[in-house]
Parts: structure tokens; sequence; C-alpha cells
């Protein structure tokens, strides 16, 4: 059985403790008595049962015992829920140093570590972290387990990028590649790629901070190129959603909602409430790639349709699909907050005010082949600038035949052959022209 900070099993991301590890300890009758005493004192009185496991490292440390490694792994537990964070620091340099001793294993002292390591990453304290990671990283030099140092590693980058501190962020980052390029290591190949994956979403996420394109799109086909990692669900779903923002960025919309899609599902299966922050995105590319298919319609995304945090981008691309631009512009200014509030929704804002009014405009001047733009404008509600704009963005996209005259502020409908037989013509006289010249 193992102890409060030995794990049942190797995942990353959900631990679950068990009480104690009896089995790795030589029977000695009288200290594991006061052991148990001890542990029975933990939630009646913490600091009686600290003195009292304090008592017992005292009178193990000596014969360089077990039961004084086991009892100070309580001490870190006990004083780490008391928020004496100081006196963490000093026993857990105490254990690093007693994790050395002949009678404690390597495997047994090494997990002890690790869990050590993602129990006290739950704290909240910046200054504590700091000094625990940097206590953490120069234990893990004397230590010749790569699978332990990288898992150790990844705990203590996600503290730094978290702090935006990019500095010891790339430090980090550096000394992983660098491990994890050396053919040397016990690493296998398939958690060498594991591992590079997760490198990669701990870099995606810095560089989408600093706004850095290019490396974005390094660093996303770098880890499309992977195919034998296993990796979190929550890792993947970083990484797809890098490229629907990338993709996004260069007007790509159906490939930025496939990766949206893709990212949701990976999102939602790791439990992460960022799920909801790429529906939302998963909704905005579905308008912008002018999708008659409802995203809400999938199996996946349906739970999620009445979500609070939802509800705004659900009516909006209800009334999308509807071609109504004024409620679509009604929603915009009623759920101002819950749309505008997101950076990367808002500067595609505009476009799915063109895009709507562009499907709308489509409809609205099929049946003329002249129409005045004062006219096109009242029906949309918008200003004959407005018209002229998304008119010449249309002809531009080549997605209607026609002209705009602007003096008398007209469109006019081109039939493809009278286009064709005007530049026959035009090209007839320059050719004359030239011959005229020579």
């Amino acid at each position: 059985m193992a102890d409060d900070f030995m794990l049942e099993d190797d995942e990353d991301y959900e631990f679950e403790f068990e009480d104690d590890d009896d089995d790795m300890v030589e029977p000695d009758v009288d200290v594991e008595n006061s052991y148990y005493y001890s542990k029975a004192l933990r939630e009646e009185d913490a600091g009686a049962a600290v003195k009292s496991f304090l008592e017992i490292v005292d009178k193990c440390k000596s014969e360089k015992n077990e039961w004084a490694f086991k009892s100070l792994k309580q001490v870190l537990k006990i004083v780490f829920r008391m928020d004496q964070l100081d006196e963490m620091l000093k026993y857990y340099q105490q254990l690093l140093d007693y994790a050395e001793w002949p009678s404690i294993t390597k495997n047994y002292a090494e997990k002890s570590i690790y869990n050590i390591v993602d129990y006290a990453s739950s704290s909240s304290n910046a200054r504590f972290l700091e000094t625990f990671y940097e206590i953490t990283t120069q234990a893990l030099q004397k230590l010749n387990n790569e699978r332990l140092t990288m898992k150790s590693l990844m705990h203590v980058a996600r503290f730094f990028l978290s702090q935006k501190n990019y500095v010891k962020f790339k430090s980090l980052l550096r000394q992983m590649h660098l491990l994890l390029s050396n053919e040397n290591t016990s690493v296998t190949d398939q958690n060498r790629e594991t591992h590079l994956l997760e490198l990669y979403s701990l870099e995606i996420q810095m560089y989408s901070s600093l706004e850095d394109n290019k490396r974005l799109k390094e660093l996303y086909q770098s880890s499309l190129r992977i195919k034998t990692a296993i990796p979190h669900p929550k890792i993947m779903g970083i990484i797809r959603e890098c490229g629907g923002k990338m993709h996004m960025q260069e007007g790509q919309w159906s490939e930025a909602q496939t990766n949206f899609f893709e990212s949701f599902k990976c999102y939602d299966e790791a439990g992460s409430t960022a799920r909801v922050r790429v529906l939302k995105y998963l909704v905005l590319s579905n308008m912008l790639c002018e999708s008659e298919i409802n995203p809400f319609d999938s199996p996946e995304t349906q739970p999620y349709k009445e979500n609070p945090h939802v509800i705004a981008m659900t009516k909006l691309v209800e009334a999308y699909q509807k071609r109504d631009i004024k409620e679509v512009e009604k929603l915009l200014i009623e759920h101002r907050q819950d749309i505008m509030e997101d950076d990367f929704i808002r500067q595609y804002v505009d476009k799915i005010l063109y895009s709507i009014r562009s499907q709308v405009l489509l409809e609205l001047i099929q049946p003329y082949t002249t129409v005045r733009l004062s006219l096109l404008a009242e029906k949309l509600g918008v200003t004959t600038y407005i018209i002229e704009q998304s008119l010449i963005g249309l002809i531009m996209d080549g997605r209607i035949l026609g002209k705009l005259d602007m003096i008398h502020e007209i469109y006019v409908k081109q039939n493809p052959l009278t286009i064709l037989s005007d530049t026959l013509t035009k090209n007839a006289k320059t050719l004359w022209t030239d011959i005229a010249n020579n």
C-alpha cells in the first residue's frame, strides 16, 4: 500500500493518494506504534502530530531508518495543509538528503519526490513555489532518472509559464529538449514523443501570449508530424486550438472549424473548462465559412447549447443562418460583454457582419439588372458606403459579375458573354493601335 505521497498509478493529471506504505519498512514495533499514534493525531491536533512524527525522525535518523523518511513525508503534508510553507521547505530539503540513504530504494525515493512535487504544485503562493522548484531542480541534477526529471521539470515549467517568467521558462525548455535529444536516456521513443508534444503545448501557450505567429505555425506543424505519442487530451486540445487560430488568421475558415472541433472534443474529454472558450471559436469559424450546418447539431456540442457562457453564440449562429441581419446586430449589442470580452472573437466581429451582409446582398441583387445602392442600403439598414464596399468585395472575390457606377451610385449586373465581348473588343483595339503605331 502506498503512503500519502505515493501514486496508485502513473497518471500525471489525476492523482489519488493512499494512506500508508507499511510494506516499505522493516518491522519495529515501538516505532510502528508511535507512527500510527502520530497518524491518529493528524485530524485531532495537527501540531501535536507534527511534533510526534519529528520525534520518530530524531529517533531513527541516526540509523538511517526508513521510518524517519516515512514520518518526514507525513510532516511535509501536514505543514503544507497548515500553510506553514517555510517549514515545509525546510523539511523538504531534509527529506531530499534522506532520499540518498542506502535503506531507501531508488525507485521509492524518486516516486516520493515526484509526488511531493505534484502535491506542492497545488499551492497558489508564487514565492513559495519558486523556492520549492529551485530546490527541486537542484535535487534532480543528482538523480539519474530522466523520466522523473522530465515529469518534475514539466511542473516547474508550467509554473514559470503561468508567471510569465519566460527567461526561466525558456531555460527549462532547452534543458528538457536536450534531455529528450539524448539517445542514451532510458526514455522510450513513445514516451519521448509524448513528452515532446507536451513541450510543444507549453511553447504554444508562450508564443500565443507573445503573438509570435511564425513560431506558432512551426510548432503546430511539428506537433502534427508526431504519430506514436499518447498524450493527455488536454495537450492535444491546446495544439488543435493553436491550429484553429492559425487557420483563422490565414482566412482558412473551414480548416479552422475542423481544428476547433477537434480541440473542443479533447478539452471536453479532459474535463477542461477551456472547452467553453473553444466552443465559441467553433461557432465563430462555422459562421465565417458560411456553413448551413448548425454546430450545435453535433452530439458532442449539443449538451452545451444552453450553457450560460455559450448562449449568446448559440443565438448568434441561429440568427446568422436565418440571414437575419437586424437580429445579429441586436445580439452583438445585447451580449456585447459575453461576445466582445474575448480578444480573439472581437477581431472577427466585423468579418461576421461583412459575411452576413454579403449573403443577404447576393439574394437582394439577384432579380435586378440595375439597382440603386441607396435602395440596398435601406433594405439592409446600413449606409451606402457599406453597400459599396460589400459589393466591391463580392466582385473582387468573383462571387458576382457586375460593376459599380460610382457617379450614379448604382450596381449594374453584367452578362458573362457581354464581359467576354467587351474584353475581345478592347484587346482588338489595343492590337490595331499597336499595329498602326509600328
